[in-house]
């Protein structure tokens, strides 16, 4: 998983940068919140399983800090 920088548009994301260059998303096939184990220090993420031109990837964002990962999905 890397360190994203993700183009919202209201609650959703609708782009991303992978290696410089701009990815849009063309579809988000799912959606949902985790709230971790807390009891290990995990912090709650949204998670955006998302459709590109590049393929499928996770995205995923830390609640706790607004940083967002992404992830290609094999």
């Amino acid at each position: 998983m890397f360190v994203a920088t993700v183009r919202i548009s209201g609650d959703e994301p609708i782009g991303f940068t992978l290696n410089r260059k701009q990815v849009i998303i063309e579809q988000i096939v799912s959606r949902w919140s985790e709230s971790g184990r807390w009891w290990d220090g995990e912090v709650p993420c949204r998670f955006y399983e998302v459709l590109t031109s590049l393929g499928l990837f996770l995205l995923c964002l830390s609640e706790q800090d607004n940083i967002w990962y992404a992830k290609p999905v094999h």
